[in-house]
């Protein structure tokens, strides 16, 4: 689907909740990030996808990323109707089988269990509201484990809560209006200040302010320009960027248009002079950003599109 204007992306809003929330049916989410594969995530996703085969019209099964707390992985996250969304840890094939039938049957097996969560802040402080109606009320809050408690997550928001794979499902949180609110309605002049207002700097020793570095690159007079995603890690041992990449990459894939056609001051077509070829070498990763079908952002149908393809 070629995404020409803001109906086309509330279409695609309207789709990613519909794939996100499943009204009536429920929903099983596996953690396949990198932390999650070591411990195991793969065979706990194909135990569940088996257990669950001639329950399909009931359930649906989905992969997702790393929610932050590696040390508890595999995760799994089970919605079911009327019920808080519930995040089970440190499972196995085993235990797999013994919290399906359950599930079928609306019962968790608490004692699996790592937390609930009631209420998710999708953009902009929009909440979306599970119901709880008693249920599993010795079960601890996501917002009360220690882990997560004094944590508000930005750039990690969509983490552990998304399929990876899904545009749909990254543009019902508010994914790629952005984009296409510069693309149509903002100056490069406004989008520079906007990003220099905002305080975003890098993560490396300098800390340099994003906007100033935009700001210089526009005003160099030489092309052709690059844009480089640096996936290395800023804070050793904190793998954010590889939590991003992995478990929202259209949060990256969304702002190099704006990069490119704002802060380097390109005035050609999108995907006529940018390329994503950077991002190939995730392209072996767990969980392939770059081999995934391809959907056409609201710049144009290659805005997006890796070098090659």
């Amino acid at each position: 689907m070629k995404v020409k204007g803001i109906a086309d992306l509330n279409l695609l809003k309207e789709e990613g909740l519909r794939r996100i929330y499943p009204d009536q049916r429920i929903k099983i989410a596996v953690g396949m990030a990198t932390c999650g594969l070591a411990t195991g995530a793969q065979e706990v996703y194909d135990e569940i996808t088996t257990a669950t085969e001639n329950d399909r019209r009931n359930i649906v099964v989905s992969k997702t990323g790393c929610i932050g707390f590696c040390q508890r992985e595999p995760i799994v996250d089970v919605l079911i109707p009327g019920m808080p969304r519930a995040i089970y840890q440190e499972m196995n094939p085993k235990k797999v089988q013994q919290i399906i039938p359950l599930i079928l049957s609306h019962k968790h097996k608490e004692e699996y269990l790592l937390c609930k969560i009631e209420e998710e802040i999708l953009i902009d402080e929009v909440f979306r509201l599970h119901q709880t109606n008693g249920y599993l009320a010795g079960i601890p809050f996501y917002q009360t484990i220690p882990f997560f408690a004094k944590q508000m997550k930005i750039v990690l928001r969509n983490c552990g809560f998304i399929d990876p794979d899904s545009v749909e499902e990254y543009i019902a949180r508010g994914g790629y209006f952005s984009l296409h609110k510069v693309l149509t309605q903002l100056s490069q002049e406004s989008v520079i200040h906007e990003v220099k207002t905002s305080g975003i700097r890098g993560r490396g020793g300098a800390g340099f302010p994003t906007g100033i570095k935009w700001e210089i690159c526009r005003a160099v007079n030489q092309h052709p320009k690059y844009i480089i995603c640096n996936a290395d890690e800023g804070d050793p041992g904190a793998y954010m960027d590889r939590s991003v990449l992995e478990g929202d990459p259209h949060s990256v894939l969304g702002v190099i248009p704006i990069a490119g056609q704002q802060g380097l001051g390109l005035d050609v077509p999108l995907g006529h002079d940018m390329h994503l070829g950077g991002l190939a070498a995730l392209s072996q990763g767990p969980l392939d950003i770059v081999g995934q079908r391809q959907a056409a952002p609201p710049g144009g149908p290659s805005a997006c599109r890796p070098r090659g393809s």
